[in-house]
């Protein structure tokens, strides 16, 4: 249950200046900007996803494998790299040797976070212009 919690932690402070409502688009791929929408969280086997209602919340993926998206996942340490292996994303840190993996996949135009959790935890992102 404290992993989930931490999971959901780091995501819920991924925050940045929202200037205006984020247009949703369709696209292909995991390059672009995506919005945190729901979280799944669950004490048992069966999770529930809940509209988020967190801080604005994305992740900004460019072809070059940084991100975009200053202190994601988290403001006071930021991961500013990516590199996607399988069904994995692993996050990077110019500063240090910390990584931050996590499973993923998409689906049409949402992507699917999954936290390293005992039960059921994640997060959905939609992709934004």
């Amino acid at each position: 249950m404290r992993i989930i919690l931490i999971f959901l932690a780091i995501i819920g402070m991924a925050t940045t200046c929202k200037k205006e409502a984020d247009e949703e688009i369709d696209g292909e791929g995991l390059v672009g900007k995506w919005v945190l929408k729901q979280t799944l969280l669950s004490p048992g086997p069966i999770g529930e996803w809940k509209n988020y209602q967190g801080p604005y919340v994305s992740i900004t993926f460019k072809d070059d494998g940084t991100l975009g998206s200053p202190g994601w996942p988290d403001i006071s340490n930021p991961y500013d790299r990516y590199q996607v292996n399988g069904n994995y994303i692993t996050f990077y840190q110019n500063s240090s040797t910390d990584s931050l993996r996590s499973r993923y996949h998409l689906e049409g135009n949402e992507l699917f976070l999954w936290g390293d959790c005992i039960e059921p935890c994640g997060s959905k992102f939609r992709r934004v212009r």
